[in-house]
């Protein structure tokens, strides 16, 4: 039984760190990618678009997303842009469309309500993920495994000084 707990212990470990890793991973990309951090790549506007308003129901507040579709190089994209609807004091119609050069399927808005809405979110979750990777990473590298398995498996609650301490009395 104890080496089944040791396996599902391990595992489970090893894949919240892999997960969170991966998310720290994609958000520090993703934030490069729309420039949240440095400004590598370039973004240019898009000469034609178009865009459709619809009401966000599933959120507690009422909630617009700007659904728009863009084209660059003889390719069509499509993207959302979210924001409350009490924040639409301008006009969209004024609104323009940013691409990158690079990657065209990354686009950004400019002249909307919460223009930087992208760059925000990664950075959110960079945080977030952050947090739960040191979290488990912490508990990897400095926590007594032994203890935590004998716990689950025997039920006993002793610390790596008290099992030394008992194979040295026993082996006296």
């Amino acid at each position: 039984m104890e080496t089944v707990i040791r396996v599902i212990y391990k595992s489970a470990l090893g894949l919240w760190l892999f997960i969170s890793g991966s998310a720290l991973l994609y958000s520090i990309i993703m934030s490069v990618m729309y420039n949240g951090i440095g400004n590598i790549f370039k973004y240019i506007p898009v000469d034609h678009y178009s865009y459709t308003l619809e009401n966000d129901t599933t959120a507690k507040r009422n909630r617009i997303v700007l659904k728009y579709q863009y084209s660059f190089d003889n390719h069509t994209y499509n993207d959302e842009h979210p924001f409350l609807a009490e924040d639409m004091i301008v006009n969209v119609d004024s609104a323009v469309v940013y691409c990158n050069s690079v990657i065209p399927s990354f686009s950004m808005m400019e002249g909307v309500p919460n223009s930087s809405y992208k760059q925000k979110l990664y950075l959110v979750q960079i945080c977030v993920s952050f947090f739960f990777f040191l979290f488990a990473f912490l508990i990897w590298r400095f926590a007594d495994h032994d203890k935590w398995i004998g716990v689950y498996a025997r039920g006993e609650y002793k610390t790596k000084k008290q099992r030394e301490q008992d194979r040295k009395n026993t082996s006296i």
